[in-house]
């Protein structure tokens, strides 16, 4: 059985620069928080970065 710290090995020894390590990283916590059983009942969108509607207007 896979480990989260097998999981984020496995992303860092793949990534091919620390943005690719970044993207890989938001994405598995996209799936994350979309599916778990506590946390996909908590949040009604889960976006990406590059997906988010306001990024343009943060502070």
């Amino acid at each position: 059985m896979l480990t989260i710290y097998d999981i984020l090995q496995e992303l860092k020894e793949t990534a091919q620069s620390k943005r690719d390590l970044g993207e890989r990283f938001e994405k598995l916590m996209q799936a994350y928080l979309r599916h778990d059983l506590y946390y996909k009942d908590l949040f009604s969108d889960v976006w990406l970065w590059k997906e988010y509607p306001n990024k343009n207007n943060t502070p």
